[in-house]
């Protein structure tokens, strides 16, 4: 080979090689953003999971409060009615 196709062959080589790095580089950029997203996609379902059970606990007791409720309402409106038409006052 003469010393133009040396330079021209080192230079696609030096192209390549270059090329090659900047793809690995970027292919080691997108491994690392897409293992962040994991990372973030695993955070937000055990949130989900956390959340999700805590708000079924409220609901729950929530529940129990209301029937309390309930019940105390109706106990206070049959003392008021009995109150009312008790002929004794």
């Amino acid at each position: 080979m003469n010393a133009t196709a040396d330079s021209l062959v080192g230079g696609t080589m030096a192209t390549k090689a270059a090329v090659l790095r900047e793809d690995w580089a970027t292919a080691e950029q997108i491994e690392r953003v897409q293992l962040q997203l994991l990372d973030v996609v695993d955070f937000i379902n055990r949130f989900h999971a956390s959340t999700k059970t805590r708000l079924a606990v409220l609901n729950e007791k929530m529940t129990a409060v209301e029937r309390k409720l309930r019940y105390i309402e109706n106990a206070v409106r049959k003392a008021r009615a009995s109150t009312a038409t008790d002929p004794t006052e």
